[in-house]
């Protein structure tokens, strides 16, 4: 029996208790979207957790996989909640489409290239999903920084959700940790920019709270 990997344990933990922090935004939004939203965020995270499911039984990776059940089901929920306010966004819907669309083939492509013809190896596979987990979760976790420049010259931190982000913060920290101590190369890359990412945030928020009191 393989031996249990702690910080594979708490990273599972901290990821689906932030799959169910989106699971409160959508419960607040079901009926009606109380704010806008950055709707690419929500896609991304969708599919940034399909690719990491699909790595995971590639590389039988029970805690990988574990940390993206709770995040698929609420995403999914939350990515409906807010299909309404993007109805009146129509270039914002259609590039939302097409991306989701060539996801959709991409995801298919490798299904029947991999498992069902058996045209690439496993290892080949799995270095294709990998470099694919690692391109999307960094955009995922990048977009956030996009109103960074709107915090700095209002100096408003509210547009920082600091929980939402120490959290993030300390699991992705958690899961460089986990990636190192396995040597997944795809892991330690992905949740290294991102936490790298998620620091700034951090940095950026405490810099304006201590510089105006």
């Amino acid at each position: 029996m393989a031996s249990i990997n702690w910080y594979g344990i708490v990273g599972v933990i901290l990821s689906n208790l932030l799959g169910l922090r989106i699971a409160q935004s959508y419960i607040k939004n079901r009926f009606s979207q109380v704010h806008d939203y950055n709707e690419y965020l929500f896609y991304l995270s969708f599919a940034s957790c399909i690719n990491w499911t699909y790595y995971s039984i590639l590389t039988q990776d029970i805690y990988v996989f574990a940390s993206c059940v709770v995040s698929i089901i609420t995403t999914f929920g939350f990515m409906q909640a807010i299909f309404q306010g993007l109805q009146a966004k129509p270039n914002k819907l259609l590039q939302i489409e097409i991306g989701s669309i060539l996801f959709i083939l991409y995801w298919l492509t490798m299904i029947l290239i991999h498992s069902i013809l058996g045209l690439i190896s496993d290892e080949l596979a799995t270095k294709i999903v990998g470099l694919g987990c690692l391109v999307v979760s960094v955009t995922k976790n990048f977009s956030p920084c996009l109103v960074l420049y709107q915090v700095i010259k209002t100096q408003d931190t509210t547009l920082i959700y600091f929980p939402q982000a120490l959290i993030g913060f300390a699991n992705l920290v958690l899961w460089v940790v986990y990636s190192i101590t396995i040597s997944d190369l795809y892991q330690v890359l992905a949740n290294g920019a991102s936490a790298l990412v998620c620091l700034v945030q951090l940095i950026i928020y405490w810099y304006i709270k201590l510089t105006k009191e």
